[in-house]
């Protein structure tokens, strides 16, 4: 089994479900989701994922792309 730690970063409900659906099927356990690039922000501290997913839409000021930069990676 993975042990890869995913961050979803996804506004949309339904499609953060589904990404977390396919990933899990795919043998990513626990994969975690956000709506906003503040939460994001806060996750990523405390989980150092292995690989985002962004979106880059996201409600608020800065767009998905903006927001990666912030995390400083």
């Amino acid at each position: 089994m993975n042990q890869s730690k995913i961050l979803i970063i996804e506004d949309e409900t339904i499609t953060a479900l589904e990404l977390e659906k396919n990933l899990i099927q795919w043998g990513y356990p626990d994969p975690i989701s956000v709506s906003s690039g503040d939460e994001a922000l806060e996750i990523f501290k405390k989980v150092d994922p292995d690989l985002l997913l962004v979106d880059i839409k996201l409600p608020g000021e800065i767009n998905g792309i903006e927001q990666f930069k912030k995390l400083k990676i």
